[in-house]
C-alpha cells in the first residue's frame, strides 16, 4: 500500500489540541502554500505547527494549551495563533519577546485578508493604516479575493483592533490568577492621572529560596549575578529605578520587554520581600514620595 506523504495541513493539525478546532480555511491556505510557495506574499509569515508551544512560551503555560494552536510564526520568531475562547475563535500573536500580545484577527478569512494587504510584519507595522511600502503580490491577493468572495482593502483597520484588551487580559488572568489586571493596565482611568512615573523595586527582606530568587530578580536588574549577592548584603536595596511617560505599565522603549512581566511577577510572588513603589511628576522636578503601588 502506498502512503501519501503528509501534507503541510496534516503537519499543523497534528500539533492541534483536541479542544481547538482546525478551520476549514486553514486547510485551504496550507493547500494553497504547499502549491505556490510564500513567493506572493509580502508579509514575513510563515505556516509551521508547534507542538505545547505555550508550555514553551510561558512558565505554567501548560494550562494555556487546550484553549490555543499555534499554526505560524513570523521573521522574527512571534507566533501566530488560534485562540479557542468558548465556541469562539480568534486569531492571535504572541512576540519573540515575550510581549506583543493581541487579537489580529476575528476569524482566518480575515486573517487572511490582512495577509493579502502586503504589510512587511503584522506585528510591528501600523494596521490602521496602509502598508509603507507597497509590494506587487497579485497572485496571492487574487487567490484571496476570488477563493472568499472579498476585496482586500487598503488597510486593516476595519479588520483588527490592537487596543482590544480581551485575549491579553485573559492570558493575565489565567497567568496570574488573583492579581489585578487593571493595575497595569495602561487605559485603566486611575492609572491615566499620571503625566509620568518613577518606578522603583526595593528588596526589604531575602527569601528563603535565595538562589530561585536571585534568577528571578535578575532579569528585572542592571545588576550581574554577583553584584546583587553582595547588594542583598544591604538591605533594604533598590534594584530597579526609572523614570518613564506613565501609562499603567513600565514602557518598553527603555528597557528589555519582559520587565513589565517579570515585575508582576515577583511583585505577586514575593508580596511580603518585595515592594514596587512609584512616584509621579518626576519630568516637571516635583518629586513627592514614593508609594506603594497598590
Amino acid at each position: 500500500m502506498t502512503i501519501l506523504p503528509m501534507t503541510l495541513a496534516d503537519k499543523i493539525k497534528q500539533t492541534f489540541p483536541t479542544e481547538v478546532q482546525f478551520p476549514a480555511e486553514l486547510k485551504i491556505f496550507c493547500d494553497w502554500v504547499d502549491e505556490n510557495g510564500y513567493d506572493n506574499i509580502v508579509t514575513d509569515f510563515e505556516l509551521h505547527g508547534f507542538s505545547n508551544s505555550m508550555t514553551h512560551y510561558f512558565d505554567n503555560g501548560q494550562k494555556l494549551e487546550k484553549y490555543i494552536a499555534a499554526f505560524g510564526h513570523s521573521g522574527d520568531g512571534g507566533i501566530f495563533a488560534i485562540w479557542q475562547n468558548g465556541n469562539d475563535q480568534k486569531i492571535v500573536h504572541l512576540g519573540s519577546e515575550g510581549n506583543d500580545w493581541f487579537i489580529v484577527a476575528n476569524n482566518f478569512v480575515d486573517f487572511l485578508n490582512i495577509l493579502a494587504i502586503g504589510y512587511a510584519n503584522l506585528a510591528n507595522d501600523d494596521l490602521q493604516k496602509p502598508p509603507t511600502e507597497t509590494k506587487t503580490d497579485y497572485k496571492f491577493k487574487n487567490w484571496v479575493e476570488t477563493t472568499f468572495y472579498l476585496k482586500v482593502p487598503n488597510s486593516a483597520k476595519k479588520l483588527t483592533n490592537r487596543i482590544d484588551k480581551t485575549f491579553t487580559k485573559w492570558l493575565f488572568n489565567s497567568l496570574q490568577p488573583g492579581e489585578t489586571f487593571e493595575r497595569f493596565d495602561q487605559d485603566n482611568e486611575h492609572n491615566k492621572q499620571f503625566n509620568s512615573i518613577e518606578y522603583r523595586l526595593v528588596v526589604i527582606q531575602v527569601p528563603d529560596n535565595k538562589s530561585k530568587f536571585i534568577g528571578e530578580l535578575r532579569k528585572v536588574s542592571t545588576l550581574s549575578i554577583s553584584e546583587l549577592l553582595k547588594q542583598l548584603n544591604y538591605l533594604p536595596l533598590v534594584v530597579y529605578e526609572s523614570s518613564t511617560y506613565f501609562k499603567g505599565q513600565l514602557s518598553l522603549t527603555n528597557f528589555p520587554t519582559l520587565d513589565k512581566d517579570n515585575l508582576i511577577y515577583l511583585t505577586s510572588n514575593y508580596k511580603s520581600e518585595i515592594i514596587l513603589e512609584y512616584r509621579n511628576n518626576v519630568r516637571q522636578s516635583k518629586k513627592t514620595d514614593y508609594r506603594q503601588l497598590k
